[in-house]
């Protein structure tokens, strides 16, 4: 399948094609129907069977990826209510300990599904031959459905949010946009939205700006590019490759895995805008970032403040010492390299922008004012090491990932080639460049000119129409 192999945190999974994809013709064809059912329901004031309709629909499409995914969802789903029940009931050491059963429930089921055949294939001398592969298949969206409970037993056990109403809860997991590859929405962003049923606006016209601008990412910009470069990710592609080639599928792969996840994002904040609900951003320009820190504070912003607010704080964040900082970022930013993935290509790229961190973090304060050459200097160092440390992140192994970090060291002893399927993709990095510029301010801006947001829809679209991709699952989908 194009812009599908096999990576190593997916070698153990299974690449299946959905009945139902965000940017599939039947989507497309079926969601302004839906809305207009939604409408006709919320202007009867039928709330509760919104809220249901909304449910069935997140199951639903789980369905069309296999039965086994809706299963694991619904346990899941029930399990977490009936023990947040539960804790809601307890004080004092008791509570902390039903967290701490919770936490553990949740933790193992995913790595049950996400890790087992991970775990065993890294331990050949206690299991060999065929039993080292598990072939379990890894239910959809269960890396991001996981950290919701879990975001929401933790509010829950320290009284920043209400126990939800069962029908609440379940359409707080279950809402479709963001069901199956994010943004991370956490129970406090979202359940008070899905409470105030009568007090919610559906933003058109945001929501219009926001799907078309992320349908644009996905089929024009990520799509093409996959197309272009996935060959040269085939073990021993890259040793035929110039240094300049090298580099340019590092940067070319930036540009898609960008424009492929900020396009889902897009599309899911556009739905969910459609339905009444606001989510948060998830990109803010990341491709602007002068250091690592404000590169992940732009970059899938949910799932890195998720990582801050629930592991790095908890480790002990900024407040015990330079060792005890570096020692959390580095678990943290491990554990993000593992979300992504089980393989140990994510284990180094989470590794090594955790050191990269740690460095950054000796060689000066957030807080120092910066000269301008600084900031340049900064901008470079900073995406040179985020181009190159994602050949760890797409690699199907280290052998592919030691011929490419060759490549762009030049230790290479050929003079390679510049193929031409790398110029002709070239030109598709411009409006992945344009809408990180765009992500600074916020692509909602646009909407304060509605003659230019109008223009730029239409020709977006004329563009989608006019090249069309062949349809491909979003790369966080495996995730």
């Amino acid at each position: 399948m194009p812009g599908l192999q096999a990576q190593s945190g997916a070698a153990h999974s299974v690449c299946r094609r959905p009945i139902v994809n965000f940017t599939d013709p039947t989507f497309l064809a079926l969601l302004p129907g839906f809305i207009l059912l939604l409408c006709a329901v919320r202007w009867l004031q039928l709330w509760r069977m919104e809220k249901l309709i909304l449910i069935v629909a997140g199951c639903l499409l789980l369905f069309t990826y296999g039965s086994i995914d809706v299963v694991v969802f619904v346990s899941v789903g029930a399990a977490n209510y009936v023990l947040a029940s539960t804790l809601t009931r307890l004080t004092g050491k008791s509570r902390r300990v039903l967290l701490f059963l919770i936490l553990a429930l949740d933790l193992s089921c995913l790595a049950y599904f996400k890790y087992l055949s991970f775990l065993l294939g890294t331990l050949p001398g206690f299991f060999k031959g065929p039993t080292a592969d598990a072939g379990v298949v890894i239910p959809l969206g269960i890396s991001f459905y996981t950290f919701h409970v879990i975001s929401y037993q933790i509010d829950l056990h320290e009284r920043r949010i209400e126990h939800a109403s069962p029908i609440d809860f379940a359409l707080y997991l279950s809402l479709f946009p963001h069901l199956i590859a994010g943004p991370i929405v956490r129970g406090a962003q979202l359940i008070p939205q899905i409470a105030r049923t009568n007090e919610r606006r559906v933003l058109f016209s945001k929501g219009v700006l926001y799907f078309i601008i992320g349908m644009f990412l996905k089929r024009f910009c990520a799509d093409h590019i996959g197309t272009a470069i996935d060959p040269f990710w085939r073990e021993g592609t890259a040793n035929t490759l110039s240094t300049p080639a090298d580099w340019t599928v590092l940067f070319l792969y930036y540009c898609q895995i960008y424009s492929d996840f900020a396009g889902y994002s897009s599309m899911a904040i556009g739905m969910a805008h459609f339905l009444g609900y606001a989510f948060p951003e998830n990109f803010l320009g990341p491709m602007t970032a002068c250091s690592l820190r404000e590169f992940w504070r732009r970059w899938h912003v949910t799932l890195s403040s998720w990582l801050r607010d629930y592991v790095y704080i908890p480790l002990g964040g900024n407040r015990r010492g330079l060792a005890r900082i570096a020692s959390s970022l580095l678990i943290t930013m491990v554990l993000g390299g593992l979300w992504h993935g089980a393989g140990w290509t994510f284990v180094a790229w989470g590794a090594i922008h955790g050191a990269c961190l740690c460095v950054e973090r000796l060689a000066w304060s957030p807080d120092d004012r910066r000269p301008r050459w600084s900031l340049a200097l900064g901008l470079i160092l900073t995406q040179v090491c985020v181009v190159a440390t994602w050949v760890f992140f797409r690699a199907p192994g280290f052998e592919v990932a030691d011929s490419f970090l060759r490549g762009i060291a030049g230790l290479t002893n050929h003079s390679g080639n510049f193929p031409r399927e790398l110029s002709t993709a070239l030109p598709l990095s411009l409006p992945v460049v344009a809408h990180n510029m765009l992500g600074r301010i916020g692509q909602h801006r646009l909407l304060e000119v509605p003659v230019l947001a109008g223009v730029i829809c239409g020709v977006l679209l004329v563009l989608i129409i006019a090249y069309p991709s062949s349809s491909v699952l979003f790369i966080y989908y495996r995730f």
